[in-house]
């Protein structure tokens, strides 16, 4: 090969290379969105969020961003951007890639919090979003509920732990909840996809000491820090046990920290079963 014929061959792979990057580009932009200015157009709008001072002008930004999320997971190949400039934003991705959860808060003046966030899910070959709608004010009693995705229990979470159950994928989420001036929460919920294709939350495989429950909800002062987590390593979900800090302050969970001990849940034929007072002492993370 002579020295033309190589340098028209390197231009050819150039070429090549160029043409490849620009139909990626159209394939992941989805309707003509250009992914790299979506996320910063969300990273840009988060920002402006969170130095807001009234709650009507959060809730007039967070519209902008539901929006442009909408227009966004339009296309399936959204599932796969990274999206990790963007601050603020809770984002968790099962270890298939199939599932994404993106949720995040909007804090009122008057200490109260609204959650909004979607959820990205590709099984059996089809792609699906959804829009989470946070009811969580007028849900009483959460334990107790089974909720659609219309109809959810807003927080923000953290950790995904697909599961099997009679041969169903469900996704174990822990989440967190700033609640109120007074308390935080933290809670441990089922995700999965009923037959007909809906997103639900809530499922009765918790094992507690009232029996079996659709989702556990830990409630404590906003003043300490409660560990709860995943250990890959035990396959068991790890968590401090809470207590009143005097014991006339049972009930009243502004009241309740840690007490130094540590309980868990691990999974077995299609339940979470509790153990409780285990030793995390060769655990690193506490």
């Amino acid at each position: 090969m002579n020295k033309q014929q190589s340098q028209l061959s390197v231009w050819h792979i150039i070429s090549r290379i160029i043409v490849l990057a620009f139909l990626a580009t159209i394939l992941i932009s989805g309707k003509g969105i250009n992914t790299g200015s979506f996320e910063e157009k969300i990273r840009l709008l988060f920002i402006e969020l969170g130095s807001s001072n009234t709650s009507s002008e959060k809730l007039r930004i967070n519209n902008k961003i539901i929006v442009e999320f909408e227009i966004f997971l339009q296309n399936e190949s959204s599932l796969f951007i990274e999206l990790d400039s963007i601050p603020f934003l809770a984002k968790v991705t099962s270890d298939s890639g199939q599932l994404r959860i993106f949720t995040w808060n909007v804090p009122y003046e008057d200490g109260t919090q609204k959650y909004f966030g979607f959820v990205q899910l590709k099984s059996l070959d089809k792609y699906r979003w959804y829009k989470l709608e946070d009811k969580s004010d007028i849900i009483k009693s959460p334990e107790k509920e089974y909720l659609a995705f219309s109809n959810w229990y807003g927080m923000l979470y953290y950790q995904v732990i697909p599961v099997i159950k009679n041969g169903k994928t469900l996704y174990t989420l822990l989440g967190f909840d700033y609640n109120d001036l007074f308390t935080n929460k933290k809670v441990i919920e089922i995700m999965y996809l009923s037959d007909d294709g809906l997103l639900q939350f809530g499922m009765p495989v918790f094992e507690t000491d009232t029996g079996l429950v659709n989702r556990v909800v830990f409630e404590y002062s906003s003043r300490v820090v409660m560990h709860l987590k995943y250990d890959n390593i035990d396959s068991i979900i790890i968590f401090d046990h809470l207590s009143p800090s005097n014991p006339r302050f049972v009930g009243q969970y502004r009241y309740y920290g840690p007490d130094f001990s540590f309980d868990s849940f691990f999974y077995n034929d299609g339940i979470w079963f509790q153990k409780k007072d285990i030793d995390v002492r060769n655990l690193p993370y506490f």
